[in-house]
């Protein structure tokens, strides 16, 4: 899902009553002992079942269709760190754009998460020490 999240972050899902989704949710999902963390990109209803095409952020094809009985929550939360950031419901423009370069490169995406890790080990290493009593 870069690069809406990171390798790092800790997710916050919670239930959310079926009739309740949305394009643009992100939701996880259990298929073959597997859990995904992707976004619902469409919505199919075929008579009184629903089914889901997600897709991650990076990746350049939609899932295989998602019972909505599969779906165990939807992310309404991310912490990065020690801080909780709010995640538009819509990827920015620079968002799809890093995500359509991720998806096409492997090392784009190495590249990526290094960098990141290379900020965040930065970061942690400028914050000053706060004595303890």
């Amino acid at each position: 899902m870069l690069p809406t999240l990171w390798p790092g972050d800790t997710v916050r899902i919670e239930k959310r009553p079926q009739a309740q989704l949305e394009v643009g949710d992100i939701v996880l999902y259990e298929r073959v002992d597997r859990f995904f963390l992707h976004r619902v990109v469409d919505l199919r209803v075929a008579g009184s079942e629903t089914t889901l095409i997600t897709r991650g952020d990076a990746v350049p094809q939609a899932d295989a269709l998602v019972p909505i009985d599969q779906v165990k929550g939807v992310l309404t939360g991310v912490r990065r760190g020690e801080e909780w950031v709010a995640l538009p419901r819509r990827p920015s423009p620079i968002s799809w754009f890093a995500a359509s370069l991720l998806c096409r490169s492997s090392f784009l995406v190495r590249w990526a998460v290094r960098v990141k890790n290379w900020t965040s080990l930065a970061t942690s290493a400028a914050a000053p020490e706060v004595p303890t009593a």
